[in-house]
């Protein structure tokens, strides 16, 4: 267990780096993402890993990065990171981390590139059908931005 919180932490620590060099915060990503990795969610180490990675992955989204729609790299990057929160089990452990993680999903619909957007409402939607009631007071934010979608 100590072996794999070091691990953890030495991967979020990866990811709040500033960003100097989008590649090497890609690789961290996609090391994520990679399926090795995606095991944990159905191990006990599942809240370890949440508690660890889920608030550097926000970081990433909402200050290391900016979506520069020019920057492939970055986005890229922002993409693989999105990815990463649509793969994750809505298990109870993730409950302690919605705020955090609607409050980015938020941040990318209003400022990010379209197939980012689509991500966060992919993983809005997933974590809408999971913890509905948890995530009442964020149903009017999602509304507003879908009807401001319909009537652009």
């Amino acid at each position: 267990m100590e072996q794999r919180a070091r691990l953890y932490k030495s991967l979020a620590t990866a990811i709040c780096k500033p960003l100097t060099d989008a590649k090497s915060h890609l690789t961290q990503i996609n090391r994520i993402n990679d399926a090795t990795f995606m095991e944990v969610a159905q191990a006990k180490h599942y809240a370890l890993f949440l508690d660890t990675i889920v608030p550097a992955l926000c970081k990433l989204l909402d200050v290391i990065t900016k979506p520069k729609l020019t920057d492939k790299v970055v986005g890229e990057l922002r993409s693989r990171t999105l990815e990463i929160f649509v793969r994750l089990p809505n298990k109870d452990a993730k409950k302690k981390h919605l705020s955090a993680v609607m409050q980015t999903m938020k941040h990318v619909l209003d400022c990010d590139s379209e197939r980012n957007v689509l991500l966060a409402l992919k993983v809005i939607r997933t974590l809408f059908s999971s913890f509905s009631d948890e995530l009442t007071s964020s149903a009017s934010f999602v509304f507003k931005f879908i009807e401001h979608v319909f009537r652009s």
